[in-house]
């Protein structure tokens, strides 16, 4: 690992999410930028959970395995499994850009086979603008640090650190649960096809 690489990619991590912000916020309508929001949004997640993972001395060769490379809840799984304290709100809104994120729907257009269906899942900006916010402060050792790095750091609540923290078990349990209800839509929608 590059020395003090955890601190450029918190850096990135902030300045995708002050993009997502500015973006955000000059949207002619809610979904206007959908996508784009998403796809910044993805990318903070992963430059912050990255980060965490390096300065805790998880190795480059690590986070670019194929099973975690772009993955955000196997990023995640690892990082609450080093000792990233966070909550649900923040692991629901990774889970809800994982899929999209890890298959790249974000920058490349879905081309299902014919007559398949695929649904990009991803999640709403103010949700995932506020669940990000708290990713990078739990993610950060000095949150004042982190936060001067940012554009709009009036916008971020105070820092707090969740007093019952989300366990990998719990959260190898919702995912799997996630799976398990678009598997199910999924089905329920060929079947009406």
């Amino acid at each position: 690992m590059a020395k003090n690489a955890h601190r450029i990619a918190t850096a990135m991590a902030i300045r995708y999410l002050d993009a997502a912000r500015v973006l955000w916020k000059n949207s002619p309508n809610a979904n206007a930028f959908w996508e784009p929001l998403n796809h910044l949004f993805a990318m903070s997640a992963e430059l912050a959970l990255k980060a965490f993972l390096e300065s805790k001395g998880v190795l480059e060769k690590e986070l670019k395995s194929p099973s975690i490379r772009h993955s955000l809840n196997a990023l995640l799984l690892l990082a609450v499994g080093h000792g990233l304290r966070t909550n649900r709100d923040v692991a629901d809104a990774i889970m809800e850009m994982d899929q999209a994120h890890s298959l790249h729907a974000y920058r490349y257009v879905p081309r299902p086979s014919e007559g398949e269906s695929f649904t990009v899942y991803s999640a709403h900006p103010a949700v995932a603008f506020k669940a990000l916010q708290q990713l990078l402060d739990h993610c950060a050792s000095n949150t004042d640090e982190m936060r001067a790095r940012s554009e709009f750091a009036e916008d971020w609540p105070p820092a707090v650190l969740p007093v019952c923290p989300i366990t990998t078990n719990e959260l190898k349990e919702w995912i799997k649960d996630l799976k398990d209800r678009r598997d199910w839509r999924e089905t329920i929608k060929d079947r009406q096809v």
